[in-house]
């Protein structure tokens, strides 16, 4: 477990425990046995004391009212210098490991923001900014999965999204190896060097499956080899005869029987 599982473990580094319930495990307790919504009180989140109005006495926000008006009514924008602090205060909570005052700060002001109105540009930025991806998804499932209040475990989905995981990197590589193929069976053909390719990429992963990072590369190997066998059919070098041979197996055996 790296140093951010470690800190995550550790319940006495949970950010601003109030004594109330996560969000997650209030959704758990109010999901619906019958698998559709939420029992009765469930729309009320823990943490939603933000969403009453203010000098309003009894009124607040509908669930998602606020988050509507934010992003396409109040035109809501935010500054490069918002941008950039909380950009700041993301890197000092991975830099510290996810440490409990670090992740303070940082939860304190996710909290007075309505993150619906910031999380373009914020995710644009923490994707420019260099910051290790195992950093980021820690961090996001961390605000996601132990928030006590909605606007910064809206903001941990978020850099989840921006961080992504194994599978998502799984799935690219999947579809890269899909692409080429089908590329390949298009051409119904495939020469001795091409299959050795596909045998030496595909015995390298398991190989030096051990070693970190070299998932993306092998993934860009095989989008760029499909790129290359796409640009060369267009350009006529390579023939896509699958189609012609349908088209001919169509009048032949398929049209006369209709």
């Amino acid at each position: 477990m790296g140093k951010f599982g470690k800190r995550a473990a550790r319940g006495d580094d949970r950010p601003l425990d109030r004594g109330q319930p996560t969000i997650l495990e209030f959704v758990r307790v109010h999901l619906d046995p019958s698998g559709v919504g939420l029992l009765a009180g469930g729309e009320d989140l823990p943490g939603e004391d933000s969403l009453v109005l203010p000098g309003r006495q009894g009124l607040r926000w509908a669930p998602g009212a606020r988050d509507g008006v934010a992003a396409h009514h109040m035109g809501v924008g935010v500054s490069d210098a918002d941008v950039g602090e909380l950009v700041t205060l993301i890197r000092g909570a991975i830099g510290s490991g996810l440490g409990r005052a670090e992740m303070a700060r940082l939860y304190e002001r996710l909290r007075e923001l309505v993150t619906v109105s910031i999380v373009d540009e914020l995710v644009g930025a923490v994707a420019r900014s260099g910051l290790p991806r195992s950093g980021v998804e820690a961090l996001g499932r961390r605000l996601a999965s132990e928030g006590r209040d909605v606007e910064p475990v809206k903001a941990g989905i978020a850099l989840l999204g921006v961080a992504g995981t194994s599978q998502d990197r799984e799935l690219l590589l999947t579809l890269g190896q899909a692409l080429l193929g089908a590329l390949f069976l298009v051409q119904m053909r495939l020469t001795w060097w091409e299959a050795g390719g596909l045998f030496a990429l595909w015995a390298s992963q398991f190989a030096l499956s051990t070693v970190r990072g070299l998932h993306v590369y092998f993934t860009a190997a095989y989008f760029l080899w499909a790129t290359v066998e796409i640009v060369l059919m267009l350009a006529g070098k390579r023939r896509p005869a699958a189609f012609p041979c349908f088209a001919a197996m169509w009048r032949r055996y398929v049209r006369p029987v209709r």
